[in-house]
């Protein structure tokens, strides 16, 4: 039987995109937007693991744990925390509590995959074992510090990017840092954060730097769902797509709305080091597509990295559909492009035959 993990977590982005990558994992999910309905749940139906937030209305993560410490039946069950809280006390804190481990957003899907698979492999056997015997209330101090000395060289070790909320987010990753040809960003302001008063837009034209609020590979989550979800929480920002062979591609959404896409190819893949002698003796060499062709020919990706960068988009809507539009009529490309390739294969085979028997 599969482990049954419970996520708790107020952000309904966050809950979606974990509840997605466990269940791929092969985890029966069960998601709860605060600590008090966690707790219910946990009651209800105890789970072989608990991934919880901090920062949540009613009950927050710190309370959850304590109450299920303190409760017989919800002593053992393991816990991780995944926070924005990322200081040493917070972490310290939360292993006094008796967490099992400890990982602070923004997290990456290959990480949070590891500490879920280890977690649950360290403490499923003791469970068993456990017959009813109470777990102890809080983790050993020389416990929380080897935990803590191995969170330290995992983020030294790691680049810091993949999810976290748009409130609670502020790593970010520089536009042309990564050594990738892109275009200058306009008509896109960041996304307004807690005590901002205004932001440093782009709606003139120049350049402005977007913080990533989501970062992973397109085999791992397609881009449909991707585009599914950004459209279910009315998302606004930029989905900048990578593809080694195909180049760079930047959809813009509004209100969970897609309103301008385009797709750059690059010669020799991104950020080659042969673009440039190519381009010199060819000359240019790019080309590109736009708007809803676009999106139907990156449906077609299933590789490649991909990251969500929030922010209000400022331009006018050249798709004029909505992501369930796009994504019915892309199924209908595609269906339509697979029955052609079917019939073509048959014909050779018929072609083949035919010239054998000759």
């Amino acid at each position: 039987m599969a482990p049954r993990i419970l996520v708790a977590d107020d952000d309904a982005w966050i809950l979606r995109m974990v509840t997605t990558v466990l269940k791929k994992r092969g985890y029966d999910v069960d998601t709860a937007p605060d600590g008090e309905q966690a707790y219910e749940r946990a009651l209800s139906n105890p789970p072989d693991l608990l991934i919880t937030d901090v920062m949540m209305p009613n009950v927050d993560g710190w309370a959850l744990v304590r109450r299920m410490r303190e409760h017989p039946a919800l002593r053992h069950i393991p816990v991780i925390f995944l926070t924005a809280l990322s200081s040493d006390d917070d972490r310290i804190h939360g292993f006094r509590l008796g967490a099992d481990d400890y990982l602070p957003k923004p997290f990456r899907f290959e990480e949070l995959d590891l500490r879920v698979a280890r977690t649950l492999r360290r403490t499923q056997p003791a469970a068993d074992s456990d017959d009813g015997a109470a777990r102890p209330a809080s983790a050993p101090e020389t416990s929380a510090a080897a935990q803590l000395s191995a969170q330290r060289a995992t983020s030294q070790a790691e680049p810091t990017l993949a999810v976290g909320s748009n409130a609670e987010l502020r790593a970010s990753t520089a536009a042309d840092g990564d050594g990738h040809r892109r275009r200058p960003i306009s008509g896109v302001e960041p996304a307004a954060r807690p005590g901002d008063s205004n932001g440093e837009g782009g709606a003139d034209g120049e350049q402005v730097h977007l913080e990533t609020a989501l970062a992973g590979n397109l085999s791992e989550i397609g881009l449909p769902m991707l585009l599914t979800m950004l459209e279910m929480e009315q998302k606004s920002g930029i989905l900048i797509l990578h593809h080694e062979q195909e180049g760079v591609a930047e959809i813009y959404l509004k209100a969970g709305r897609v309103i301008h896409a385009t797709l750059d190819y690059i010669p020799g893949g991104e950020g080659g080091d042969d673009d440039d002698a190519e381009e010199e003796e060819f000359g240019e060499l790019s080309w590109g597509m736009e708007d809803a062709e676009c999106v139907y020919y990156l449906l077609k990706w299933t590789e490649g990295r991909f990251e969500f960068k929030p922010g209000d988009v400022q331009m006018e809507d050249r798709v004029a559909a909505s992501i369930t539009q796009l994504l019915m009529e892309g199924a209908r490309r595609l269906d339509e492009f697979n029955e052609t390739s079917r019939r073509m294969e048959a014909l050779d085979d018929v072609e083949s035959g035919a010239l054998v028997v000759d």
